[in-house]
């Protein structure tokens, strides 16, 4: 059975195939764009920048974080940039910043009680050798 796909999805599965994308990405540059459309209930080609910002608003309100938009971003930048040859509009297309996720660094006294409140003489070891306790 195939699948009909209008002109437009046809075009970028075309695009992307030429470029050797994995079928992964292609699902999820469709997805994405399919995704965009339909938020805004009108074909993509006839939507730009604005929507595009108002699309990111609405993924964000929604509590996506940057690893989540960027794929869909990608997405948008390939369709508007290669897919539609407007690549003016896909460089004004940002990808979001990641969040800067350090590990939360223990004071000294959180360290001791860490290893005091351990039972384990072995896990004790581990910590005292991993924190450098004298």
């Amino acid at each position: 059975m195939t699948t009909q796909h209008s002109p437009l999805r046809q075009r970028m599965l075309d695009d992307m195939a030429m470029r050797n994308m994995s079928p992964n990405t292609q699902k999820v540059y469709t997805y994405a764009v399919a995704g965009f459309a339909r938020f805004h209930h009108q074909s993509p080609d006839k939507l730009g920048l604005e929507e595009v910002r108002s699309y990111r608003l609405y993924l964000l309100a929604r509590g996506l974080k940057a690893k989540s938009i960027n794929p869909i971003v990608g997405a948008l930048r390939f369709f508007y940039g290669t897919t539609l040859g407007n690549k003016a509009l896909a460089e004004q297309i940002t990808f979001a910043r990641i969040e800067n996720t350090l590990p939360a660094i223990l004071t000294r006294e959180q360290v001791l009680e860490l290893v005091k409140s351990e039972h384990d003489p072995m896990m004790r070891t581990i910590f005292v050798t991993i924190y450098g306790l004298r």
